[in-house]
Parts: structure tokens; C-alpha cells; sequence
């Protein structure tokens, strides 16, 4: 089997020609709870079964860590408030955190990128039947967003905004919005991913 998987680092991945045996010094019962790995390492199985697996291979390199939070519609966040999503981990920071939006937003992977959570608002609109957890932004700017409270039909005029991103309402016809703060994830590290593999036949 040399040189089907890669040759064994320092730090327990692997680059080139390296044989099966060479790679599960390591033997594990089930997945660890905490501590950091390389993409490309493999660990042996201590129970495998027929129609089971053989080995536990990581296909993300990073850390194994305490369960973060998932992403959740219409929820309070705080400042350094984390996320888990697809195994990446996202976060709010100063000044950028108050509630998510409707719709999950698109999430972008790397250092130095992040997510705008209010995909689902829209501009304010005359006579327009909404609903609760709809979303506007107002054209008084400002780092907030309006949420439909009290479902209804808007005004035929746009209301006067008070410009606070915390838990002002205002009527609009039949509707009452209530300010929220625009929340920012910002992208923050991937964690380790490590799947089943090597299937047994049975």
C-alpha cells in the first residue's frame, strides 16, 4: 500500500509515499472532544464492525471545541456571540450585533470576510399588506432594520423614523415596526472535520 496515502509529518499529516500502518498509531473508540488537527491525518477505529468503518479521517484541518451555537431566525445576539455553521465558526463584535434577520444569509468562508444578516429586508412600501417578522429598512439609514410587530397594511406615507436601533416602534397605517440592530457575523476560524472512512464489507 506504500504510496496510496502520503508520507507522515512532524505533526502527524501527511505529504507523500507513505504506507496505511504508518498513519493509525493513534486508535481511537469514538471522536475526541477537544484538541487540534491537520487535514490528510487518519486514526484507527478500536471497534470496527462489519458494514462499519475502519478508520476516522480528517478532511478539515482544525480544533475539535465546546458546541457552538447554531444560527436561529429573529434572535437576540450579543457582542462576541459565536456561531457554528457548516463547520466554520462566525462571531459578532463591537458595535455589530443586535438581532438575525428572517432568512439565513449566505455565508462566506476566509479571514477578513463576514455576513450582513438582514437578506430578507426590503424597502419601505405604501399600502402594502405584511406580516409579522417582515423586514424593512428605513430610508433614515442607520445601522438597524424594522420589524413588523403588528401585521397589517402600511400607511400611504412612509412614517418618521426615530433613527434608534433598539426596540422603537412606530405605527404605519395598520402596522407597527419595531427597530432592531443590524447584525454582522464576522468570519472567525474552521473547525476540525473528521468523517468515517474505510467501509468493511460485510
Amino acid at each position: 500500500m506504500a504510496g496510496l496515502f502520503g508520507t507522515k509529518n512532524g505533526n502527524g499529516g501527511s505529504t507523500s509515499n507513505t504506507r496505511l500502518s504508518d498513519l493509525t498509531d493513534t486508535v481511537w473508540s469514538d471522536l475526541p472532544a477537544s484538541g487540534t488537527f491537520a487535514q490528510g491525518q487518519i486514526f484507527k477505529k478500536s471497534n470496527p464492525i462489519p458494514g462499519g468503518h475502519m478508520f476516522w479521517i480528517v478532511t478539515q484541518s482544525g480544533p475539535i471545541e465546546a458546541v457552538h451555537n447554531p444560527w436561529r431566525p429573529n434572535t437576540e445576539v450579543y457582542d462576541q456571540y459565536t456561531i457554528e455553521v457548516n463547520g466554520h465558526v462566525y462571531k459578532t463584535v463591537a458595535a455589530s450585533f443586535g438581532y438575525s434577520g428572517k432568512l439565513e444569509p449566505i455565508w462566506p468562508i476566509g479571514a477578513g470576510t463576514s455576513a450582513i444578516d438582514m437578506v430578507d429586508a426590503v424597502a419601505w412600501t405604501a399600502s402594502k399588506v405584511v406580516q409579522v417578522d417582515d423586514m424593512i429598512l428605513p430610508t433614515a439609514g442607520g445601522n438597524y432594520y424594522c420589524r413588523c410587530k403588528i401585521a397589517g397594511t402600511t400607511g400611504t406615507t412612509q412614517p418618521t423614523w426615530s433613527n434608534s436601533p433598539w426596540g422603537d416602534t412606530k405605527v404605519d397605517g395598520t402596522v407597527t415596526w419595531e427597530s432592531r440592530q443590524i447584525t454582522t457575523w464576522f468570519y472567525d476560524h474552521a473547525l476540525a472535520v473528521i468523517k468515517p472512512w474505510g467501509l468493511i464489507g460485510e
